[in-house]
């Protein structure tokens, strides 16, 4: 294909997204029809991403916990030792499951960048009631990178949408002081905690910033699994000298996969992915 042929597909496709992004005919999750009042997402799907946003969740690791279970940072869960995130708190809108999952694979994998868009009053939400909870304080959002060649190929970072859309709508600044250095192997790849730690060791390093000194700052990603991808993007920021440290590194987050959840194989334009495969850079 030619440079111009590609160039041709690329406005398109970039002209389509904002047409759908603001006069949406049909949900962004399910393709089901909008009916009148209804925006980027149908009633149904809203109302089955409040119901995981209603399952409560482990402020340390992210993890579903039980309706009797305590889940603040000074009573750790079950899976607390087992997912170390190397951060303070952390927010998500709920575990990977449907609706989420798929909006997470047509994020990624289907090229639908409006869909960051759609999701940033979800995670605007999911942050407010961990601040109101805990007067936890939100300075600034840092996205993860990708590492450049893998944000060629996809042509955007969704981290970085999804911190744009939620930081204009909370009124807070997006700062990237991170930078992905390791071309790592696809997370899903790797089959268990260890292997995904030392695939990521290393991956990221953080330039000096005066922004960061004394702030609470959250990284913001879409999905956290077994946690190494936040933990050294943790790592390399406590790494910055005193004078430009966070007081507090949070982690924000659309979904946290739980250990006893099923895979499940979602059909996304005639491809069949498993679950799984989505889960981390």
């Amino acid at each position: 294909m030619s440079v111009v042929r590609v160039m041709r597909q690329g406005v398109r496709e970039g002209v389509r997204g904002v047409v759908d992004l603001f006069f949406p005919k049909q949900c962004m999750v399910n393709d089901e029809p909008l009916e009148g009042d209804e925006f980027h997402f149908s009633q149904k799907v809203r109302e089955e991403i409040a119901r995981l946003a209603l399952v409560g969740y482990c402020r340390r690791c992210g993890s579903s916990v039980g309706p009797n279970e305590r889940h603040d940072r000074a009573n750790p869960c079950g899976r607390c030792a087992e997912r170390d995130l190397g951060i303070h708190t952390i927010a998500r809108i709920g575990a990977f499951e449907q609706p989420l999952r798929r909006l997470v694979y047509r994020l990624k994998f289907a090229g639908q960048w409006e869909l960051a868009v759609a999701a940033g009053p979800l995670l605007a939400q999911a942050l407010r009631a961990v601040m109101e909870e805990s007067a936890v304080k939100v300075d600034a959002l840092v996205p993860l990178p990708l590492h450049w060649r893998r944000k060629l190929k996809r042509g955007f970072n969704q981290a970085e949408e999804l911190a744009n859309s939620t930081g204009r709508i909370l009124g807070v600044n997006v700062l990237r002081p991170l930078r992905r250095i390791k071309a790592t192997h696809e997370q899903a790849t790797l089959m268990n905690r260890t292997q995904r730690r030392e695939n990521m060791a290393g991956a990221f390093v953080a330039r000096a910033d005066g922004r960061l000194h004394g702030k609470h700052v959250w990284l913001l990603d879409d999905v956290c699994t077994t946690g190494a991808t936040l933990h050294a993007a943790a790592t390399a920021l406590r790494k910055l000298a005193p004078e430009i440290r966070p007081a507090s590194i949070n982690a924000l987050v659309l979904c946290v996969t739980d250990s006893k959840a099923p895979v499940q194989v979602v059909e996304l334009d005639g491809d069949e992915v498993e679950g799984e495969d989505v889960a981390g850079e």
